[in-house]
């Protein structure tokens, strides 16, 4: 416990009748007179405190001292049963054993591969959501599926962009459904570059080249769609006349062209490959 002279300074600075430096100063002038007088009569003396003020910070460290002697008063009467070192832990009580139905068979859907994974945050509605946006644009033979935070639902058939609906996309829901095409690794590059690229399973459906990357007005996503098998000669001749939605090639002396105002939403690694194939950006 402190001394009743220090513990009277603290009573004093803890109801803000002095600060600290005049604690400081009132200490230092009792070291001098070599401790004849006491702590309260020099800050009086000093005029830091009233009589009213003293007999304040007085009873106030009076109730102090009472409540800490009661308290070590208290711990002597009900002491803590000393613990013996080396005596073995007491046994646990075994778990009981937790019984367990098996999950019943789900009925077989398109629902993405264990490859791709749905991450933290997205749920099953999430799911069954973009399941049915990537449904929708193969079952019309689309080439790529756009969902863009605060746009409707867009997808690309022969080359040309065809708008689902008119209800623009929250960013929140957007989010959320290119998560549930993510596993964990792959959210957590998306949230800390931005952008990625990954390949997408959806069992039954296809499968997708994915790019992700965010901009002002929230989240974006991506989805082409890979065919099983590569394109026959006939596929590539209907396409020249456009009347499929195969993907288009082109020589590295003609370029497809590209709207300048949306290349800027491009990674630079899908610009310096446009002269070789259709260029992604939108």
């Amino acid at each position: 416990m402190s001394t009743p002279t220090a513990l009277l300074g603290r009573v004093a600075l803890h109801l803000k009748l002095i600060t600290p430096d005049q604690l400081a100063e009132a200490t230092r002038l009792q070291a001098d007179k070599g401790g004849e007088k006491r702590l309260g009569e020099i800050l009086v003396e000093q005029g830091l405190l009233t009589s009213d003020q003293l007999q304040k910070v007085l009873s106030a460290r009076q109730q102090v001292v009472a409540k800490a002697r009661a308290k070590q008063a208290a711990v002597q009467a009900n002491p803590e049963p000393e613990v013996e070192r080396n005596a073995p832990p007491a046994a646990q009580p075994a778990a009981a054993p937790v019984e367990t139905s098996a999950p019943a068979a789900a009925a077989p859907s398109a629902q993405p591969s264990a490859g791709s994974g749905a991450s933290a945050g997205s749920t099953d509605r999430d799911e069954q959501d973009l399941v049915a946006f990537l449904r929708s644009g193969v079952e019309q033979g689309a080439s790529d599926i756009h969902i863009h935070a605060g746009t409707p639902l867009r997808m690309r058939l022969h080359g040309a962009f065809r708008q689902e609906g008119d209800a623009p996309l929250d960013p929140a829901d957007t989010e959320r459904m290119l998560h549930a095409a993510m596993t964990a690794e792959q959210r957590a590059h998306f949230h800390a570059a931005g952008e990625i690229d990954f390949a997408y399973t959806v069992p039954g459906l296809g499968r997708f080249r994915v790019n992700c990357y965010r901009q002002q007005r929230g989240p974006d996503g991506v989805f082409r769609s890979i065919s099983a098998e590569p394109p026959t000669l006939e596929d590539l001749a209907s396409t020249a006349t456009g009347s499929s939605a195969a993907p288009t090639v082109s020589s590295a002396a003609s370029p497809p062209s590209l709207p300048r105002w949306k290349t800027w939403g491009c990674p630079a690694s899908w610009r310096a490959s446009r002269t070789t194939t259709r260029a992604w950006c939108w």
